[in-house]
């Protein structure tokens, strides 16, 4: 229970890759420090950098945002990838996912594009698969060539977790493989990504005049393991 840093950020979020992105007191700038609390600093690191919700290290990288720019540094604040893309998502499996113009392609770790700027709007790549949406309204899932292993037919979708996505099909939520196979045949209002075997579900239900949130948990057999209770 001891202090190993002493509070002075005015907002910190968690550690990765031995690094963690900080606010400091005066909220005159966002950085990142070390484990000993030491801001990260180097020549290629801007004084601040802009806030950004994906702002831990990924593939030993991390995404930064200056003068509305995008870029990756390493855990010694070096810029690996410099800041040129309008919008760009962490690194995940080698890859990260950038916007050239009005589109969406892929990166690897060296700045080379490995996957042309196709798509309307993906996701990060978990599993060997990553979600894509190219000339539809709908989702689907893409290889690491860039080919629809699993087609666009999906209103909304998560990103793969432990081999299961969740994905959302006329107004409800339900559970595929990396084949695109539903995994049983329950159907939920509300889900969370698989952890450590299980995901937590919900339904919503009728109680009186309320609409109420009940939750549970099902398995990697899409069976109920907890049913939904409020």
């Amino acid at each position: 229970g001891q202090f190993l840093i002493n509070p002075r950020f005015r907002t910190a979020f968690p550690f990765s890759n031995n690094r963690a992105f900080v606010r400091s007191l005066d909220y005159s700038s966002y950085h990142y420090i070390n484990e000993q609390g030491q801001r990260l600093e180097s020549i290629d690191l801007p004084q601040s950098v802009d806030f950004i919700e994906e702002n831990i290290f990924s593939d030993g990288l991390a995404l930064i945002r200056d003068n509305d720019l995008f870029g990756y540094i390493d855990t010694d604040g070096n810029a690996i990838i410099d800041l040129r893309y309008a919008d760009a998502r962490p690194f995940s499996s080698s890859k990260a996912a950038v916007r050239i113009s009005d589109r969406w392609g892929y990166i690897d770790k060296k700045g080379n594009v490995v996957i042309t700027p196709q798509y309307i709007a993906v996701g990060d790549f978990n599993d060997g698969l990553a979600a894509a949406r190219r000339n539809s309204n709908t989702f689907g899932f893409i290889d690491e060539n860039g080919n629809f292993a699993i087609e666009e037919q999906f209103e909304e979708v998560q990103d793969f977790s432990e081999g299961i996505a969740g994905v959302r099909q006329n107004n409800k939520w339900f559970f595929i493989d990396t084949n695109g196979n539903q995994i049983g045949s329950l159907q939920f209002d509300d889900i969370l990504p698989f952890n450590n075997g299980l995901a937590r579900v919900t339904i919503f239900a009728v109680d009186g005049d309320d609409i109420v949130n009940q939750y549970g948990y099902i398995n990697r057999q899409g069976e109920y393991v907890w049913f939904p209770t409020n």
